[in-house]
């Protein structure tokens, strides 16, 4: 599994991109070099491009806890999401994710299937 970013500072945005499965070990890891390492603004928006990622493993559980390590970083509390994926199972799993963020966390976030709508909702 691979976690990889850019950021933009003309648009002040993160661009991360997710192939194959994930880890909560790569993805705590992740997070904190996003919020603690980099010289990124803390409320800098952020695009997951999940096109390539393995949602296998992915359940409500699995879901849970990557809310409860976000949660977990209250840096990033009030940014947008955008999330995009390009298969029918990753847009479910997707939603569940959202869902359960939307009473834990204040961020606004949105779940697309086309990379450019998804980056112009972020960057609007």
């Amino acid at each position: 599994m691979s976690i990889s970013y850019r950021y933009d500072s003309e648009n002040k945005a993160i661009y991360a991109t997710i192939e194959g499965k994930i880890t909560f070990e790569e993805f705590q890891l992740t997070l904190a070099k996003i919020t603690e390492v980099e010289n990124f603004p803390p409320n800098s928006r952020i695009l997951w491009d999940l096109r390539k990622m393995d949602f296998s493993i992915i359940d409500w559980d699995f879901s849970k806890e990557l809310v409860n390590i976000r949660e977990m970083n209250p840096k990033r509390a009030n940014t947008r999401i955008a999330f995009v994926v390009d298969n029918d199972f990753g847009y479910g799993i997707t939603e569940i994710h959202i869902f359960q963020s939307a009473n834990k966390l204040s961020q606004e976030m949105q779940l697309f299937r086309d990379f450019d709508e998804g980056e112009e909702w972020l960057l609007a």
